[in-house]
């Protein structure tokens, strides 16, 4: 690379670096809201180099500018979607007490984003877990959505995060869709009193099964297969609940879709595969998921970085 290209290139670094500087204005650097900001600029950084072929123009700098601070602005978005702090909606106070006074997550809620949650103690403790949280679906989508379209929205461990979000989000509406018996409702009406309380016996059996194997490191992403064949089994002797089956064995394959993103590597072909496979079980898997899982296969199907 000459002098002249060089100089282009650090003038660039240096152009985007101090819009970052501005935006993260003290927040911390280990923070998600930085890590992702900064892989971002990375990414529009090598975008312009790559097409400029090390001489970057003014004009070419300057577009790459215009598209970081769209960046920014989805990162805006992207974090009042997966953050109820930041969005301050009715889940904030509960989340914020569940957190603990001394809790970095909640002191500094414009830091991060979406961090790992245990999807096994929201279902059973609910809004008094530090680990339930509500996704705003519709803004998460939008999001995605966005993400796909976007020149720079090629940065692996973030598709990672939203495709996660998404699956927790899914899966915990499911379970509590159960808990709250609409489904079990629908299928015995105001009948049948006896047989709809062992179904949700049988079923909660299932969840419970699924956290206590999910809180040993040795059996991990199988927590939620095991869970979902032992409801199973307590529900196969009765022929007339053969959809309470079916729901149960989907609960514990969706959780499992869950349990894939917390071990590496991922494998977005496999991601895609048991997203399929629950949905055409009846899972209703968001539409920005589906095209944030595509991205990642088209980029490598074997290895999520």
């Amino acid at each position: 690379m000459s002098h002249e290209e060089l100089n282009s290139v650090t003038e660039l670094e240096g152009s985007l670096q101090r819009v970052l500087d501005e935006t993260l204005n003290g927040l911390a650097a280990h923070g998600h809201r930085a890590k992702l900001l900064t892989s971002l600029r990375d990414e529009i950084c090598r975008r312009a180099n790559e097409q400029a072929r090390g001489n970057i123009s003014r004009a070419i700098s300057g577009h790459a500018a215009w598209e970081f601070k769209e960046a920014i602005s989805w990162v805006d978005e992207l974090q009042n979607a997966l953050n109820p702090i930041c969005r301050d909606d009715s889940v904030a106070p509960a989340l914020r007490k569940a957190l603990g006074d001394k809790s970095w997550y909640a002191a500094n809620p414009k830091d991060w984003l979406f961090p790992w949650r245990n999807l096994s103690e929201a279902i059973t403790k609910g809004q008094k877990s530090e680990h339930y949280w509500r996704v705003d679906m519709d803004l998460l989508s939008a999001c995605a959505n966005t993400y796909v379209r976007s020149p720079w929205g090629n940065v692996p461990w973030i598709e990672r995060m939203i495709a996660s979000a998404f699956v927790y989000a899914e899966t915990l509406a499911f379970a509590e869709n159960v808990r709250g018996k609409s489904i079990l409702g629908a299928m015995f009406g105001q009948s049948g009193q006896v047989a709809r309380s062992f179904v949700i016996a049988a079923i909660y059996l299932g969840i419970v099964a699924f956290v206590f194997l999910g809180a040993a490191d040795a059996v991990g992403g199988w927590a939620a297969v095991v869970a979902a064949l032992l409801t199973y089994r307590l529900l196969s002797f009765s022929p007339t609940l053969k959809e309470q089956q079916r729901v149960a064995r989907l609960f514990g394959d969706m959780a499992g879709v869950y349990q894939i993103f917390g071990h590496d590597p991922v494998a977005p072909a496999l991601v895609r595969e048991r997203l399929m496979d629950t949905s055409n079980r009846g899972a209703v898997w968001p539409a920005g998921l589906v095209n944030v899982v595509e991205r990642a296969c088209d980029r490598n199907r074997v290895f999520w970085g």
